[in-house]
């Protein structure tokens, strides 16, 4: 299936920062926060930006736990490829779970590793599987964080 539009992707815009679907790891709920600056790092945003991170980010998890329901949510921030400042707010689903586990059987009896799930999600999971799921995701997203606004 062809990769939605960028424009298709965003959840939410705001004076301080936006929050898209992931667009590289089609994942229900998968979001990618970015501040609206385009900092490269968190001591590069302003004393407001500061501020209004914590919030976007415990508005963002509270949304996707609403949409999506999932076992875990990861927040992480990586910076690897030197581009803006953006935090990766992923579920960790059952169906996801079932998957990875079926893959790394030897994580089974242990705690899953979430940095090592979520680069193997980002490898493996590259492709739009039901467009409807991910639309009705998306729409309960935006219509979950108009709620909370």
């Amino acid at each position: 299936m062809e990769k939605p539009s960028d424009s298709s992707l965003r959840i939410y815009s705001g004076p301080w920062y936006t929050i898209d679907q992931c667009g590289d790891c089609p994942v229900p709920g998968y979001l990618v926060v970015t501040p609206v600056s385009l900092a490269k790092s968190i001591d590069e945003l302003s004393v407001e930006e500061q501020v209004a991170l914590g919030e976007i980010l415990a508005r963002a998890e509270w949304a996707v736990r609403q949409a999506v329901e999932p076992l875990k949510i990861y927040c992480a921030q990586f910076g690897e490829n030197n581009g803006p400042l953006h935090f990766h707010i992923f579920p960790r689903t059952q169906e996801i779970t079932r998957r990875y586990l079926e893959e790394n059987p030897s994580e089974r009896d242990t705690i899953i590793d979430g940095p090592g799930f979520l680069s193997w999600a980002r490898r493996r999971i590259l492709s739009y599987g039901d467009s409807r799921r991910m639309e009705a995701t998306i729409h309960k997203l935006r219509e979950t964080l108009s709620r909370k606004a």
